[in-house]
Formats: structure tokens, C-alpha cells, sequence
């Protein structure tokens, strides 16, 4: 890979990923970049967070209302501008909201104290996924488009004995790959829209920041020493890819590109994915 300036229509994105000061940044994965009503959306990782939205394609954010003053949990979106974030209360209490195109705040879900909403992610179709615990057991929750509010899916996810970190949905190959990661960097993965998951053998021993798919290939990034990303043609057998740059933050397709976001503030594209 080659450091490189990018396009400037994601310049003022370079320019946020290398201050190396927020904790999450992403772009609509459904909108062209030659479309000017393409948004942008970063959390500063604060406690609680504060979540900001650009309309200019990043060169100008303003913050999100927040519906609850204890501020944002975790949040995605969508292909269809669509914003799904979950909120707590005054009591400990969970919300799920959907903000269609960003605005317009919808409940979708609930989860009484001491319940606890996990991670959410966009899958290719629009739809969000959900992880939760209820009752000390582990649930999969999705919201397809339209939707009057979230569905369970009955899964054997509580396989995963550790806390849920974080959830990713994948196009590959035509079919919705879910991977689950845990606080032990274990991964699962699912090929039936969650209703099973199983352990990728595949070792981990570092926190997996992000998953994506570029050219029929799954890529993962990981916060480890060089190298920290691994890839896998199969979306089952990863192995690590030997010129991947520095510990890896974020990774982002678009277009003919694949980009490694590091956690020191540089930024990678690759052509070809090597």
C-alpha cells in the first residue's frame, strides 16, 4: 500500500482521521461520492458521547439532537440516510431510535434497566442489527426497512460466552455475512441472517476495529502491531496480510478502493486489496 492524498471530495474526512481524535467516523455506504447530499457522521468518543452530522460531505459538522441527556450508546447507518442509535435515560433505561435521514427521531425498541443494548450495524439491504442482553442471556435483534419497531432473532448467539463488542453485516458474494467479535477478540460469524452462529478458528489476539468486503474478499482490521489486517476469500479462513500498515482503526470502501485508517492518524488505500 501507498500513503497517498485522496480524492478531495473526502478531503476534509483525511484531514478528521489523521487529528487521531474520534473514536468513529462513517460515510452512507449507499450514496455516490459525486452526490452532494452525501452525509457524513463521527462520535468524539467522549463519555457520553457526543454524535455530529455533515451534510457537505465533511467539511462542516453540527451535533445530532440528542432525544436523552445521557447522550448516545452506539449507532449506524444505512444505504438509505437512514440513523439508528440507542439513548439512555434518567433511570438506566435503553432506547432505540431510528432518525430517518438523520432527523425525526423514531422509537423503535426499549430495554429496561438493567438490561443492556449492545452494538448495532447496517446491513447491504438497509436493514440494522442489534445486540442486547435480557435477563443475563444474549439477543439478536433487526430492524428491516420499514419496520414498526425491532424484531428478535432466535439464534444460538448466547454460543458467545464473552461480552458482545461489536457486530458487522457484509455483502459477500450475494449473501448478508453477520460477524459478532467478544471482549476475548474472539469472532463468529453467521450465513443465515443470525439464526446460528459458529467460531472463526482463525486466532485474533488483538481487538477487531472493522470488518468490510472488497473484490469478493472479506478484510478484517485489527488494533494490533504490524501486520493487523487479515483477509479471507472465503469469509471463513482469514490470514494476515503481510503490508498492511500500522495497527488498524477504521477501513472503508469506496468506489475501486480499499482504505486502512490508522490508529497513529495515517491513512492507506489499496487498488487491489494486497
Amino acid at each position: 500500500m501507498q500513503a497517498k492524498r485522496i480524492v478531495p471530495l473526502l478531503f476534509s474526512v483525511v484531514f478528521l482521521l489523521q487529528c487521531g481524535m474520534f473514536e468513529d467516523i462513517a460515510l452512507f455506504s449507499g450514496k455516490d461520492l459525486g452526490d452532494i447530499k452525501v452525509d457524513v457522521y463521527y462520535d468524539d468518543g467522549g463519555a457520553p458521547k457526543t454524535l455530529y452530522r455533515s451534510v457537505d460531505r465533511g467539511y462542516s459538522f453540527n451535533p445530532v439532537i440528542v432525544t436523552y441527556p445521557a447522550g448516545f450508546g452506539y449507532w449506524a447507518v444505512n444505504k438509505n440516510n437512514d440513523l439508528l442509535t440507542t439513548e439512555a435515560d434518567g433511570s438506566n433505561n435503553s432506547h432505540v431510535f431510528l432518525w430517518n435521514g438523520g432527523v425525526n427521531p423514531v422509537e423503535k425498541g426499549y430495554f429496561g434497566n438493567p438490561d443492556s443494548v449492545g452494538p448495532i450495524t447496517a446491513g447491504p439491504k438497509g436493514e440494522f442489527y442489534l445486540c442486547a442482553s435480557v435477563s443475563e442471556a444474549k439477543w439478536l435483534y433487526i430492524l428491516p426497512p420499514g419496520a414498526p419497531a425491532i424484531q428478535p432473532v432466535f439464534s444460538n448467539i448466547n454460543i458467545i460466552t464473552n461480552n458482545i463488542v461489536n457486530i458487522w453485516a457484509v455483502k459477500f458474494r450475494g449473501t448478508t455475512v453477520l460477524y459478532v467479535s467478544d471482549a476475548a477478540n474472539s469472532l463468529y460469524h453467521s450465513l443465515n441472517g443470525g439464526q446460528s452462529f459458529e467460531a472463526i478458528t482463525t486466532p485474533f489476539s488483538s481487538p477487531i476495529t472493522d470488518i468490510v468486503c472488497f473484490h469478493d474478499e472479506v478484510y478484517v482490521a485489527t488494533n494490533a502491531a504490524t501486520p493487523s489486517i487479515y483477509k479471507s476469500s472465503d469469509s471463513v479462513n482469514f490470514a494476515q496480510i503481510s503490508s498492511s500498515p500500522e495497527s488498524c482503526a477504521s477501513l472503508l470502501v469506496q468506489q475501486n478502493r480499499i482504505y486502512a485508517a490508522t490508529s497513529s492518524g495515517g491513512l492507506y488505500f489499496s487498488f487491489d486489496g494486497n
